[in-house]
């Protein structure tokens, strides 16, 4: 490879980050692009899950190679290219075990001695997957200058998180899009924004990820967007950053809709499935075993009430958006960040008890962990407002977004007829 041919690899790479650029297309566009400047006869793309690699692409390997997982600790000789920063040539007579054995088209049982180059590819400061070369001809890699490499693997991992960024666009918009487009069937214009350490939102580490601290944010996005007057729809733990919004705009708030969510904090007491983020080190090894299976059965048994309604790939963008950028760090600092004192619920309470506006409750009636007969009766005792309920569990936005926007749209109607 020389500097024209990198130059031109940069050009075509560039090209490959545009937002209307199929994200799955990528791994294999660079995987061709491999092949085309180094001498090798395999190549392939390999993202990094937890502590295995998985094949996005592959090229001169039988296809059967999509379908496997490489861990880590079993398959050393990647252990070995991805632990090191740069691009690592191996020695040809390496006797680490190849994970390509068997693999290699036109090449049946192990390999014999052959050159093996690898380099990691990063997102910041973390590692997202691995480039990986290997030729028959043990010598095919002399000519190869590793910075060369590096540079194409820095390039190509720029590519590569961000067709991840737009998947995961992509499939926030789509979860959300339910909600907004019945919404907008029914008169009415939906506005959701990430909050810091959710989704698509920056993490910064010196932010405040208290509820004041985000309910502050909160008040800087609505300002903002120019939202003069608005209908609030708060849910989970986004209950105590609406109330914090609605307090600080009172005259603002034309109406509040309540969907699980935590009103009096001084008496919530987290269920089993948020404790471990509490402490420290458990709540890591907790949010590293979230990963998609898993997800899915613990959305399946505590989120979704009919899960056959949502795609696995829209219920896989949870975990995505939750660890998205920072391998989840934020959010542990959100749910250890908690304010469930008195005065924080006495402030919550008056955004929703005695007001000018209506406030409404819809629950999930089969939500296991913010439970219909405690928390949704205790957000009934406080408001005096009806207890709405819908056939669905905790995350009953996923596969009731209809009769949501039918209540929103109702009580938009009601709190605009007495703002006058």
């Amino acid at each position: 490879m020389t500097p024209p041919d990198l130059l031109d690899a940069i050009r075509r790479i560039i090209d490959l980050l545009g937002p209307d650029r199929p994200g799955a297309t990528l791994p294999r566009l660079l995987v061709d692009m491999l092949q085309a400047l180094f001498p090798c006869d395999a190549a392939a793309v390999l993202r990094l899950e937890d502590d295995t690699l998985r094949p996005l692409a592959v090229a001169g390997l039988s296809h059967d190679t999509l379908g496997r997982r490489f861990r880590l600790q079993d398959h050393p000789r990647l252990l070995t290219l991805l632990q090191r920063r740069g691009a690592t040539r191996l020695a040809s007579d390496c006797q680490l075990p190849d994970p390509y054995d068997g693999l290699v088209e036109g090449r049946a049982g192990q390999l014999e001695v052959h050159d093996c180059m690898g380099c990691p590819l990063y997102q910041g400061d973390r590692p997202w997957g691995l480039l990986t070369l290997d030729a028959l001809d043990p010598h095919s890699f002399e000519s190869v200058d590793p910075a060369m490499l590096e540079a194409f693997a820095g390039l190509a991992g720029a590519a590569l998180a961000a067709g991840e960024r737009f998947g995961n666009l992509q499939q926030r918009a789509q979860r959300e899009q339910q909600l907004v487009r019945a919404l907008a069937e029914r008169g009415r214009r939906g506005v959701a924004f990430d909050l810091p350490g959710l989704g698509l939102a920056e993490r910064p580490a010196d932010f405040d990820y208290s509820w004041t601290g985000l309910g502050r944010f909160a008040v800087q996005a609505v300002d903002a967007l120019g939202l003069d007057d608005f209908h609030l729809v708060v849910h989970d733990i986004g209950g105590p950053v609406g109330f914090e919004l609605a307090a600080a705009l009172r005259g603002r708030v034309r109406s509040i809709t309540l969907l699980n969510t935590l009103l009096a904090v001084s008496r919530f007491r987290k269920p089993w499935v948020m404790r471990p983020f509490e402490v420290p080190l458990l709540g890591e090894a907790w949010l590293a075993s979230m990963v998609k299976p898993a997800f899915r059965l613990l959305m399946a048994w505590q989120g979704i009430g009919d899960v056959r309604a949502v795609p696995p790939s829209e219920i896989d963008a949870h975990v995505a958006l939750l660890k998205h950028g920072d391998g989840g760090r934020a959010f542990l600092r959100i749910m250890r960040s908690f304010e469930t004192t008195a005065e924080k619920e006495a402030r919550y309470i008056s955004t929703v008890r005695n007001v000018p506006y209506p406030v409404q409750l819809l629950w999930g009636a089969q939500d296991p962990a913010l439970r219909l007969d405690v928390y949704g009766r205790i957000a009934a005792d406080i408001t005096g407002a009806p207890l709405h309920t819908v056939p669905g569990k905790h995350f009953l936005q996923e596969d009731q977004a209809p009769a949501i926007a039918d209540a929103v749209a109702r009580i938009a109607s009601q709190g605009e007829r007495q703002a006058g």
